[in-house]
């Protein structure tokens, strides 16, 4: 096991804000989502090592036969809900059987709905941040590819983008060599004049089955490496 991580430096201040503190999310389907959650772990394989897919409906929604494509071999499993946040995902992380499915890597796409909801990016950095560090508590050997959060909007005038774009400002002092990478994936799936077309993401904030394979694309080599090969 490493010694103190050094992503502490991503959460300087105290109190914590709301988006750092685990809480469960007031979402209409968050009793059922959780429910299935729980049978999902439970009915997994014991002795496999999985690649744990953590985030909202971006993560929720991969597409199977890409996700299968890429990283069948490393026995995915989508732990991601609709519409959720990062203190929902921390109240995921810290009640939840997770630890039993000894994920090797850990896949981390959070944070664009507290875009959504008006939150300050230092606040979205530090409720990342904190999910870094309960994925730390619960399984050390977890290692982890934080992704910076998705480009938004038509264009880059978009309002939420650019504040996406600040959240990953900061969460990239998260990285940690060997246990914690980060990428901005972003740029790759934008054109040269840094639109993002309708082809990748029909919403300009879901991706499609294209924006999935641009996506896996760039993630492959990473999970490779953190795999071990």
């Amino acid at each position: 096991m490493l010694s103190t991580p050094s992503f502490a430096a991503c959460l300087p201040r105290a109190p914590l804000p709301p988006e750092a503190i685990a809480a469960p999310a007031p979402l209409p389907n968050w009793t059922a989502d959780i429910a299935r959650l729980r049978q999902r772990i439970a009915a997994a394989d014991p002795t496999a090592k999985h690649l744990l897919l953590i985030g909202d409906s971006i993560t929720a929604s991969w597409d199977p036969p890409i996700l299968n494509m890429f990283f069948g071999r490393y026995v995915p499993f989508v732990f991601g809900l609709s519409g959720d946040t990062t203190s929902g995902t921390l109240w995921r992380l810290q009640n939840l059987d997770w630890p039993s499915l000894h994920p090797s890597v850990a896949i981390v796409l959070i944070g664009t709905n507290n875009t959504m909801a008006g939150s300050a990016p230092a606040n979205t950095a530090q409720g990342i941040a904190e999910i870094l560090r309960t994925l730390r508590q619960r399984a050390p050997q977890t290692k982890v590819l934080l992704l910076g959060l998705l480009p938004r909007g038509a264009d880059a005038g978009d309002r939420l983008r650019a504040v996406n774009t600040q959240v990953n400002a900061q969460i990239a002092a998260c990285a940690e060599p060997g246990q914690v990478l980060y990428l901005d994936v972003g740029p790759k799936l934008l054109d040269a004049a840094g639109r993002l077309d309708e082809k990748v993401s029909f919403d300009r904030l879901h991706l499609t089955p294209m924006g999935y394979y641009m996506l896996a694309t760039a993630l492959a080599p990473l999970i490779a490496q953190l795999e071990g090969g």
